[in-house]
């Protein structure tokens, strides 16, 4: 209860409390020496703000200092805070540029490696098809060379792969491609291989698929045919070879 009771000197003081509050705070005064004590340093505290001056209403300049360090009306924006963002912004967008940078850098070497995996395991897969052919007996190895260009093409007739191997194609423009064509006996030409000629390899060797075993081939063809490659030979012929000529 006395605790209680301390809490309301306070506002005993201030005459904030009601009458019933103040009846039993009285009462209590009257035979407690530490609350009196108490009481008598609320008293002090509040003489002393009553005796405090009027307020005085600051200098007008220093209150518009202080309102233009505190922030400015809202719709005006000082040329130091507007140069700041300008230069915030360009910041952010030269990070940007350099995310995009170096992520598109990434991309291109990644898609570049991704290119050159790829271009080694078809060299793979046509080193181990021509070992394959060579340990065969029956493999035969046609020998080709029309003007500068020359080459073999490597087969076994019961198999519907071969490898050919040649030199002297010129390098196309990124559109078109080399197209190889599988003539058989009844005149139906097949797509055996679309590939490019590099320049920076003097030979190329290409892995030659055919729908049928070679040894019912009679010839193939190397025409210049689109990018994607054609369902029949549609450009200007290169190459032409026979391989198992009808008797």
């Amino acid at each position: 209860m006395d605790h209680e009771i301390q809490q309301l000197l306070g506002a005993y003081v201030l005459g904030a409390i009601d009458p019933e509050e103040r009846k039993l705070l009285e009462a209590h005064l009257e035979n407690c020496q530490a609350c009196q004590v108490a009481l008598a340093e609320y008293q002090q505290v509040g003489e002393g703000l009553l005796h405090l001056g009027a307020p005085v209403p600051p200098d007008p300049r220093l209150r518009a200092r202080l309102a233009t360090r505190i922030g400015e009306p809202e719709g005006i924006v000082p040329a130091r805070r507007l140069a700041l963002g300008r230069a915030l912004q360009l910041a952010i967008g030269g990070l940007g540029v350099l995310w995009l940078a170096v992520n598109a850098g990434l991309f291109i070497e990644t898609r570049a490696l991704n290119r050159r995996g790829e271009d080694l395991l078809a060299q793979q897969q046509v080193s181990q098809t021509a070992l394959a052919l060579a340990s065969y007996s029956n493999s035969k190895t046609a020998v080709f060379q029309e003007q500068s260009i020359g080459g073999t093409f490597v087969y076994e007739g019961s198999f519907p792969v071969a490898v050919f191997n040649v030199w002297g194609l010129p390098p196309l423009p990124k559109d078109q491609a080399y197209q190889l064509w599988l003539v058989s006996a009844d005149g139906t030409r097949s797509s055996g291989a679309l590939f490019t000629a590099p320049e920076s390899q003097d030979f190329v060797s290409i892995l030659v698929r055919s729908p049928i075993p070679l040894g019912e081939v009679l010839s193939f063809g190397v025409t210049i045919e689109p990018g994607g490659g054609s369902p029949e030979p549609t450009g200007p012929r290169v190459l032409g070879v026979d391989i198992n000529p009808s008797p």
